[in-house]
């Protein structure tokens, strides 16, 4: 399967990723994956959404989920150095959802932030490779600066901010090292269990002063969309 990179600037198909993996694990008849950053506000409905479609789920982040049927793997990956620890596991794929998504930390600590979203990403793309097993590399819209809108995967990347130039070199590094990686470009993430909105409400309900943009315009998705690939 040849790389390629897709503008997921309205949905994430999570069928397009299940194709995916499926074409790889009926190779190796394996049908375990694992989500890095599971715990997450993507990485929990997809973790649902692989169970129902009979997955086997590895999950790796810091904290454990606790969705019956996933194999937890605590571990911060900004700390791991290699990944020999999954050769037990047979995996088929990796979809690497891990990330720091502050974009404000990632402005005021970039060389931090770095390790989460080039370092560690590398690392584990070229593990896949050596494994042969299929990688997915969560990436961002934010790779774009916003002038031309309804982008495809061909527009040319120009990120405005430390987060989307990290997502940006993680990309073209990942697709170095690794020609058969998945890029998915994800937009911004909205949803009644958690997201952007949520901690709005919370921090309004608190009655802490927000600070809102009023010269940015995104495309959005219902994380439950994304996960069902609708």
């Amino acid at each position: 399967m040849k790389g390629f990179i897709i503008a997921m600037c309205i949905y994430f198909n999570v069928n397009l990723v299940i194709l995916a993996l499926r074409i790889e694990n009926a190779r190796h008849k394996m049908y375990k994956i694992l989500i890095t950053g599971h715990t997450g506000f993507v990485g929990k409905h997809l973790c649902e959404e692989a169970l129902k479609q009979n997955y086997q789920v590895m999950g790796l982040s810091r904290t454990g989920s606790e969705i019956q049927g996933i194999v937890n793997l605590p571990r911060d990956l900004a700390q791991v150095e290699n990944f020999d620890f999954l050769n037990n596991y047979e995996l088929g794929g990796i979809i690497h959802l891990a990330a720091n998504s502050n974009v404000n930390d990632c402005e005021e600590n970039p060389g931090k932030s770095e390790i989460l979203n080039v370092k560690a990403s590398l690392a584990l793309a070229v593990y896949a490779k050596k494994k042969n097993i299929t990688f997915i590399f969560a990436s961002s819209d934010q790779v774009f600066d916003g002038e031309k809108g309804n982008y495809a995967p061909e527009d040319e990347a120009k990120p405005l901010n430390q987060y989307g130039m990290q997502k940006l070199k993680a990309e073209g590094e990942i697709l170095r090292i690794n020609p058969e990686a998945v890029i998915c470009r994800l937009p911004l993430m909205i949803g009644a269990e958690g997201g952007y909105e949520k901690a709005l409400m919370e921090n309004l309900k608190a009655g802490k002063e927000q600070t809102l943009f009023t010269d940015e315009v995104r495309s959005i998705a219902k994380v439950e969309d994304v996960a069902k690939g609708s």
